[in-house]
C-alpha cells in the first residue's frame, strides 16, 4: 500500500498484490480536492515501478468502473489496455468493474493472459 500525504492528511492510496504470477492493483483512491494535481499518477508510477522491481516477469491487473473516464484514461497512457472481462465487485453485489491489464516488458504477446485487444470500448 502506498499513500501521498498533504497538509498532514492521506490525500491519496493505491495498494497492490502478488499472487499466481500477477501483480493486481486496487484501492486507488485520491481525495476529490486534489484530483487533476497529478496525485493518481504519482501513485500509479510509484506502484508500477516496485510491480516492475519486484516481479519484472509478472503482468499487471486492475479493475475500473466505466464511469472512471479520467482513471481509463491514466491507465491506457500507462500501457494498460481492456481485457473485455466484466466482473462483479466482490464487496458490493450488483457493481460491475472492467478488467485492464498491462503485460510485463519480459512477456510474449502468445504467452500473456490479455484477452481481446483494446479498441477503445469502456
Amino acid at each position: 500500500m502506498l499513500a501521498v500525504e498533504a497538509d498532514g492528511k492521506v490525500v491519496g492510496h493505491i495498494g497492490s498484490i502478488w499472487k499466481e504470477e500477477l501483480t493486481s492493483l486496487g484501492a486507488m483512491w485520491v481525495e476529490p480536492a486534489y484530483r487533476r494535481a497529478g496525485v493518481g499518477r504519482r501513485l500509479l508510477d510509484a506502484i508500477l515501478a516496485w510491480a516492475d522491481e519486484a516481479h519484472p516477469a509478472s503482468a499487471v491487473r486492475l479493475g475500473v468502473f466505466p464511469t472512471q473516464q479520467a482513471a481509463i484514461r491514466l491507465y491506457r497512457e500507462r500501457g494498460f489496455v481492456a481485457t473485455g472481462k466484466v466482473l462483479p465487485l466482490e464487496h458490493a453485489p450488483g457493481l460491475l468493474y472492467h478488467e485492464m491489464l498491462r503485460r510485463s516488458a519480459r512477456s510474449s504477446p502468445e504467452g500473456s493472459p490479455v484477452g481481446q485487444p483494446d479498441r477503445g470500448e469502456t
